[in-house]
């Protein structure tokens, strides 16, 4: 196993970012998560926790398990390719839990929307970003995401290292989004700085600040909005006003032959 190889690219504009990912490194094992702060590490939220990454190993066993079982998606049940520890922990993480799930689509676009989601004042006015945000790609071959973790948590693999799996459609959101999860031996380091059998490379594309709002402009015309993810009444209901303020942005750049 050998550490990812990592590079950081900064993007100039949303064109640059679509060829990019269409013409310069189209590979099909890439997945793609977005970050609205390029501080942000390639660590999962459990990872995150100091309660966790200050315990013994035994505290954090029991630590995760109370996370995922406190959630109310422990109730929902299993499906018999996956089993219960790792069905819930996929619908907690997506429902906001502390897990060692980090979350990546098989989508660049998904990823960009992320990283530059847009956020309203409140007078319901789309805010400027004050920071650069960021897109990571991951290459992860063989992709061996058709074989979920059978084993009870952590779900460790470690003769693989990080690897790759496609959860359950346990809610829309995980089908809509193009979800995929990977999960490391050690959810408290960085993914780029474990080793892995199957993770070869890893990008950091820094979008600037002064590029969020055309990026923002460009996925609303692409139709990758938050009603296109959050496919239920929540979503679309807190999506009217971001559309509304977008649709008026792009009608004051209109330009016609």
């Amino acid at each position: 196993m050998n550490t990812p190889k990592f590079e950081e690219i900064k993007l100039t504009t949303f064109s640059e970012f679509i060829a990019i990912v269409t013409e310069k490194r189209p590979c099909a094992h890439f997945v793609y998560r977005g970050c609205s702060d390029t501080c942000h590490e390639l660590k999962p939220s459990l990872g995150r926790l100091k309660r966790y990454s200050d315990s013994n190993v035994n505290d954090q066993n029991s630590l995760e398990r109370q996370l995922i079982s406190s959630s109310f998606s422990a109730s929902i049940p299993s499906k018999p390719e996956y089993n219960d520890d790792f069905l819930s922990a996929v619908t907690a993480q997506h429902h906001g839990a502390p897990t060692r799930l980090l979350d990546w689509s098989r989508s660049p676009l998904v990823a960009a929307y992320f990283a530059t989601i847009p956020k309203l004042n409140d007078i319901g006015q789309l805010l400027e970003s004050g920071k650069d945000a960021a897109i990571f790609a991951a290459h992860i071959c063989p992709d061996v995401s058709a074989k979920p973790p059978k084993s009870s948590l952590p779900f460790s693999q470690q003769d693989l290292g990080t690897y790759l799996v496609s959860p359950p459609s346990t809610t829309p959101r995980v089908a809509t989004q193009l979800s995929v999860f990977t999960l490391s031996p050690d959810p408290t380091k960085s993914m780029d700085a474990q080793e892995s059998a199957l993770v070869t490379n890893i990008y950091k594309y820094i979008i600037p600040k002064t590029q969020i709002a055309p990026f923002q402009q460009n996925l609303f015309r692409l139709g990758v909005t938050k009603r296109s993810l959050f496919p239920d009444a929540e979503g679309v209901n807190t999506s009217i006003v971001q559309e509304l303020e977008l649709a008026e942005q792009l009608c004051n750049r209109c330009k016609l032959d």
